[in-house]
């Protein structure tokens, strides 16, 4: 950016500013400077509150994970944008996770939290953090389900979480949203890769006039069953969902 482009972006932002602060000067019937001084510092107080907030709700998950004392540095790339972000979170459900994912960065136990678990809570919304963690313990109770299915002759498979598909019905049982609500959250859910629509392998007989095929036909099921990502699995661990 040249000298001139800077001098336009700045003369911006002073107008953006003086804008702004006539609007809240008439609002608050102060003259402009005071008004403008009064916005900073509440913004200032808030943020500072939260970040209180934050983290004395920080010290109480540690304790109740029996790791405060033994906490471990976490990455600056990711505690600094947590931080920031976090300061500016007014919702109870998200403030949750920030907390419980600022946590895990210095969990001991926890070695390999993904510093992009930053950006997924940052585009979620309250309903989409519910919707996904009804998901998470959904997918656990079917596992547990798969599980306690093997006999001990039986050799253990690994199923992935997208191989557990969690019905629409099952979601809506536990919290009261309309349809429109719900596919936004789901496909919210998709985009950032948490969630994915759940894709079923049937077996089709076919008679055509001449023969019978035999062949396998992938079925999406779109919004009425969804499933778990690995990525989606690994960030509601982090995150204590």
């Amino acid at each position: 950016m040249d000298e001139s482009e800077k001098n336009k972006s700045g003369k911006g932002l002073v107008s953006i500013s003086e804008k702004l602060g006539e609007f809240i000067a008439k609002a608050i019937g102060e003259p402009v400077e005071e008004a403008s001084g009064l916005l900073a510092d509440r913004i200032r107080f808030m943020r500072w509150e939260q970040q209180i907030r934050l983290v004395d709700r920080c010290k109480e998950i540690a304790r109740n994970r029996g790791i405060e004392g033994k906490e471990t540095p976490a990455p600056t790339k990711s505690v600094l944008p947590l931080l920031e972000a976090a300061s500016l979170e007014s919702e109870p459900e998200l403030e949750e996770l920030w907390a419980q994912l600022l946590t895990s960065y210095v969990d001991p136990q926890l070695p390999s939290v993904r510093t992009g678990y930053v950006e997924i809570v940052k585009q979620l919304e309250a309903v989409d953090a519910n919707i996904l963690k009804i998901c998470y313990n959904q997918y656990k109770n079917k596992l547990e389900g798969y599980m306690n299915r093997l006999t001990i002759f039986a050799s253990p498979v690994r199923r992935g979480p997208t191989t557990f598909g969690i019905q629409k019905s099952a979601i809506l049982a536990e919290i009261d949203i309309d349809d429109e609500t719900y596919e936004t959250a789901v496909d919210n859910l998709v985009r950032v890769n948490c969630l994915s629509h759940f894709i079923d392998e049937e077996y089709l007989s076919l008679d055509t006039e001449e023969d019978s095929i035999d062949t396998n036909v992938s079925v999406v099921y779109e919004y009425h069953v969804v499933c778990m990502t690995s990525l989606g699995l690994g960030f509601a661990k982090a995150c204590d969902m």
